[in-house]
């Protein structure tokens, strides 16, 4: 099996399709452990391939710290794991040990490998709660940058997300009856609550102020953007507010996007994750045919770092 272990979420998925999302936020003293312990028992005797993000997650006072602690994790409690590397080979825990870097932020490349096999000139987009990766492909290799920090740079991994991303980050004002009306600097609502209004559904989630993931809900907090209450806006203005704010996220994921195809020229994009939706409407303004991993793979799509990871470990066993 596969098991990616992010910031916010961990996820696992096994060759055979099945996989699940448990929330899990690291920063929150989260049990990491126990959260394992329940995917060994689900996947009894499996050898699993472990990919990460999490290590970014505050609550570490650095990223070597950080991969080390979750390595460390992992292999007390699973029986026979493995760990991904950038170089596209998996190890075990002494070599995560000795070179935490080479580990961190992996999960990106288990999904562009296995990607590259079916799409070898490709651009692929993985968009999930947090982030998202626009990975090249060209003639089946993998040209991206390596370290979080050089894909920033080259606009290849873009911190704007189906649920975490506060409002306030994406736009600095909404239109209310013809009226340009700044927005609070404060994480009243997330991303999460604008595409809920709009009826997407973005799994089981944290919100800013703690309450439910109610539809209502999420327009009360998107209400307070603008220091209002829901029933002092009415539903329509909210409903209005949200597709301005997707409108901002979708124009600066197609900016992205349209960056990096100019220094690596593709003709179709592979979408992938829970934003696959907002993804293709990017790819199709662009003009560029567009692939959905959940049409070739299904619904383990949305975990496809922790699926492929799954796949390639069972191929390396053999």
């Amino acid at each position: 099996m596969g098991i990616d272990v992010g910031g916010a979420n961990t996820k696992f998925a096994t060759p055979d399709g099945a996989w699940d999302i448990i929330h899990l936020p690291l920063w929150q003293d989260a049990d990491l452990e126990g959260a394992l312990e329940g995917i060994r028992r689900a996947a009894e005797g499996v050898p699993a391939g472990v990919v990460m993000t999490g290590e970014l997650a505050d609550c570490f006072s650095s990223r070597r710290e950080g991969v080390v602690a979750i390595a460390r994790a992992c292999a007390s409690v699973l029986d026979e794991v493995y760990f991904l590397s950038l170089d596209g080979g998996f190890y075990g825990i002494e070599r995560v040990v000795a070179s935490p870097l080479s580990f961190a932020a992996a999960n990106w490349m288990a999904s562009a490998m296995l990607v590259a096999e079916s799409h070898p000139s490709c651009l692929l987009v993985d968009m999930g709660s947090t982030t998202t990766d626009i990975i090249p492909i060209i003639e089946g290799r993998v040209r991206a940058h390596t370290t979080d920090l050089e894909r920033l740079a080259a606009g290849e991994l873009v911190y704007t997300g189906m649920v975490r991303t506060s409002v306030c980050a994406l736009v600095r004002a909404v239109q209310l009856d013809g009226v340009s009306v700044p927005l609070a600097k404060e994480t009243f609502a997330t991303m999460g609550d604008v595409h809920t209004v709009l009826g997407c559904d973005v799994g089981v989630w944290s919100t800013a102020d703690g309450r439910g993931t109610s539809r209502e809900e999420c327009m009360h907090r998107l209400a307070r953007c603008v220091c209002a209450d829901a029933d002092e806006l009415g539903e329509d203005a909210i409903v209005d507010m949200a597709l301005q704010i997707k409108k901002a996220q979708l124009a600066e994921l197609m900016a992205a996007m349209r960056d990096v195809l100019k220094r690596h020229p593709a003709s179709e994009v592979v979408a992938c994750g829970i934003g696959e939706p907002l993804i293709s409407e990017a790819a199709q303004q662009l003009g560029i045919e567009c692939h959905l991993c959940s049409a070739h793979y299904g619904s383990v799509s949305h975990v496809l770092p922790a699926y492929a990871t799954g796949v390639l470990l069972k191929r390396w066993l053999r």
